[in-house]
């Protein structure tokens, strides 16, 4: 990389729209909480809060003895539960932690993780729902609680909300306050400055008579913006027609690279 293509590359910024693109729903997600059927918790406070126990890891790996490495197994339910099951259930999909999200490593002083499950059944339903689970980690001892993701409805006056559905979740990244959350066609982002803790446990999703439920989850996390593949936004990728590495190309997310502002690297 010569000095100019270095400081042509210092001074790229994607055309990002902050308001476009991570506020979508925040007239909805304002109504929900003016409502006070909710009230916000932390990523910490959640994943601390010992619903779930984790246990050491339970089944074979596969990975070279002599690497030091380490993990958990969800608790039985989690760890029995599939959504092939004709009965119905969650599937275990992408990994993320706050040493994504923070320059530290830590999230309030804690080592978090997070990462996604979808919803499922046999005879083909599959992507019924999604939640994130958020796991305090201390390398021995992990706890855990799952997020129901909701779809927030309404406006300021009168926000409510429901499931988000026909959701795969299959990758997951935690980036400051933001989770990102890839579902095939789009990318959904969630943001952890509103997430709620409901008022009941019950099987319905939504605001009933002042009362707050996420489908039997204490935590329901709302969902801010969706960006399809169309969106306005600029992509990086490496030129096709060229030798790899001479050059790197700015283009419209969803279109070929070709249409794009090309940039030495």
């Amino acid at each position: 990389m010569t000095r100019r293509s270095a400081e042509q590359a210092k001074k790229f910024h994607p055309a990002i729209d902050r308001e476009a693109m991570f506020d979508d729903h925040g007239a909805a997600i304002r109504g929900v909480e003016r409502t006070g059927a909710v009230t916000k918790a932390s990523p910490a406070d959640v994943a601390t809060s010992g619903r779930h126990a984790g246990r050491p890891l339970c089944h074979t790996t596969g990975i070279n003895g002599t690497f030091q490495y380490n993990g958990f197994c969800w608790d039985e339910g989690d760890d029995l539960t599939g959504s092939y099951e004709p009965k119905g259930g969650w599937h275990p999909q992408a990994l993320t932690a706050s040493h994504d999200a923070q320059p530290g490593g830590t999230v309030d002083g804690h080592h978090l993780y997070a990462g996604s499950w979808c919803n499922g059944m046999g005879g083909g339903k599959r992507n019924l729902l999604g939640r994130i689970f958020l796991v305090n980690s201390t390398g021995k001892q992990w706890s855990y609680r799952h997020v129901l993701l909701v779809m927030p409805t309404g406006d300021e006056p009168s926000g409510d909300f429901s499931p988000v559905d026909n959701v795969h979740a299959d990758g997951t990244v935690w980036y400051g306050n933001k989770l990102f959350v890839a579902h095939g066609g789009e990318l959904q982002v969630y943001d952890f400055q509103h997430l709620w803790k409901m008022r009941a446990s019950d099987e319905r999703t939504g605001i009933e008579n002042g009362v707050s439920s996420a489908r039997w989850h204490q935590r329901a996390l709302p969902i801010s913006s969706r960006v399809p593949p169309t969106a306005a936004a600029k992509c990086l990728a490496l030129g096709a027609n060229v030798a790899k590495g001479s050059q790197l190309i700015q283009y419209t997310c969803g279109k070929q690279d070709q249409n794009g502002e090309q940039l030495p690297r």
